[in-house]
């Protein structure tokens, strides 16, 4: 399969080559002038896996999470990559001169549909996918490559009992979680802890408990917020919701917290987030 893929890949980079290529005539530097580039639609991109042929020679922007490579050869490095990264599906091909790419790895891939590769998986059965020629590839985050932020809260809000302060840095919105960054400092004498998994959203009247099904704290590696800290210390974290209406104030609510100095008493801390 290795061989297959690097050859789909250098014979659609050769055809490349030869068509950039030409003498010093009129007709010739006519012919050698850069193709434009016809990108097809976002809402198509899904499409593609379907029927590559369809949308063979035109280019195509996404995001996507490397897999598999690289494999090299004449100077060109086959990839192999997840568009569907969730689901682990939509899998396709792409090279281009550079080698320092990884499995894992989040990208950015903009490129043209130069061929559709089919092989073999591991069971036997056939796989079809796009080969793409890339342009140019970015590396990029989690959160760009899976669940980018469509709005954000960025003013701090803050809370305050006993030398404990409770505070939501930043609020990010996206099509598939709602991201909150929180920040615990405990300015007391004695050890504070709070119930972290307890924390939630109240919106409209409704009780929102943070996603435990999401995959996105680990796939992203996002900042754990700890359930008790020390004195003169602090913990920070992400904290991920179900999406929510990102038109609507809300109260994020940090309950069940106590104090090694058991004369200290604390009601749960509501901190009200302004959208507008």
């Amino acid at each position: 399969m290795k061989k297959k893929i690097l050859a789909a890949l250098l014979a659609a980079t050769m055809a490349l080559s030869l068509a950039a290529c030409g003498g010093e005539g009129s007709e010739t530097k006519e012919k050698s002038k850069p193709k434009e580039k016809e990108y097809i639609d976002e809402e198509q991109i899904s499409d593609v896996f379907t029927d590559p042929e369809k949308y063979k020679g035109k280019y195509v922007k996404l995001n996507a999470q490397i897999f598999n490579g690289p494999d090299t050869e004449d100077g060109i490095a086959a990839y192999q990559a997840y568009y569907d990264i969730v689901n682990y599906s939509k899998d396709f091909i792409f090279g281009l001169e550079d080698s320092s790419f990884a499995v894992n790895d989040y990208v950015a891939i903009d490129g043209e549909i130069t061929d559709t590769f089919e092989g073999e998986n591991l069971m036997g059965g056939t796989i079809t996918c796009p080969v793409i020629k890339a342009d140019s590839v970015t590396k990029i985050t989690y959160i760009e490559a899976v669940a980018p932020t469509t709005k954000e809260l960025v003013s701090s809000v803050s809370a305050e009992q006993n030398g404990l302060a409770v505070s939501v840095d930043k609020v990010e919105f996206s099509d598939i979680e709602t991201r909150v960054y929180m920040t615990v400092t405990n300015g007391g004498t004695e050890n504070a802890s709070f119930g972290r998994y307890d924390i939630r959203i109240i919106q409209d009247g409704k009780q929102i408990q943070q996603d435990t099904n999401s995959t996105s704290p680990y796939d992203g590696g996002y900042e754990e917020l700890g359930y008790d800290v020390t004195p003169g210390a602090s913990t920070s974290g992400i904290l991920v919701f179900p999406v929510i209406d990102q038109s609507k104030d809300f109260q994020v609510v940090v309950p069940n917290v106590y104090s090694d100095d058991y004369n200290l008493k604390f009601t749960d801390f509501s901190l009200d987030i302004k959208v507008q």
